[in-house]
């Protein structure tokens, strides 16, 4: 439908109403096996995790600062580490620091696709603004 811009239309809005929650078992992290298959040199590798919870991830983020006097750093790679060895329950490589540090970068790539970012992106957003 055209309409002129001094025009005024009658747009009705529908707001979804959704039912009240009553089972409260629904507001826990579900820890649903997932798989990954990577294509590695021709051949396919099958990785099986789970996401993390809301303490998991935040475990790993602690485990990813570093404070020293009035420095503070933050290590992309340790997070990234440390979320891949608690999110990761079968793997055709052992996980450790060592194993995923060494992978090849095509491999380490759509691993870490997996990895939740550390920080949610509204919050980045308004400290950017403060």
């Amino acid at each position: 439908m055209y309409t002129d811009e001094n025009e005024e239309t009658d747009e009705e809005v529908v707001v979804e109403v959704l039912p009240p929650g009553e089972n409260p078992d629904e507001l826990y992290s579900e820890r649903e096996e997932q798989t990954l298959v990577i294509v590695h040199k021709g051949k396919t590798w099958t990785f099986k995790y789970h996401d993390l919870n809301f303490k998991e991830k935040y475990d790993c983020i602690d485990e990813s600062v570093s404070m020293g006097g009035d420095e503070f750093g933050f290590s992309m790679g340790t997070y990234y580490i440390a979320c891949l060895k608690k999110m990761l329950i079968r793997s055709p490589i052992p996980i450790t620091e060592t194993t995923i540090g060494n992978l090849a970068g095509p491999v380490s790539a759509q691993l870490i696709g997996i990895v939740p970012p550390p920080t949610d992106e509204a919050a980045v957003v308004s400290l950017k603004k403060a």
